[in-house]
């Protein structure tokens, strides 16, 4: 018996931040269960600077509890970020 077609739906939202520092922003990844570790892995790196150690433990950290806070800083550079991670399909937010 053919299997039924699986749609996954990826979601990126951003929250504007009315911090008046504007360094109270956060990047919040989640666990989508479509994506391998070594390619979020790979992903974080790029996106946040983090070396593979510590995206490694950011993989598991979300792997075990469905998010995790990836990058906190201005909200310019938490934009960049959740771009970089949405370019491969990775589930962020950002908040304040």
């Amino acid at each position: 018996m053919p299997s039924a077609p699986v749609t996954t739906i990826h979601v990126k939202t951003k929250k504007t931040s009315h911090d008046t520092n504007g360094k109270n922003s956060k990047v919040v990844l989640y666990n989508c269960n479509c994506h391998t570790f070594d390619s979020v892995i790979t992903q974080l790196m790029y996106a946040t600077g983090c070396t593979y150690e510590a995206g490694n433990r950011f993989a598991h950290i979300i792997h075990l509890n469905g998010k995790s806070t990836v990058y906190t800083g201005a909200q310019e550079k938490c934009d960049d970020v959740a771009d970089k991670l949405a370019e491969i399909g990775l589930i962020v937010r950002i908040t304040s």
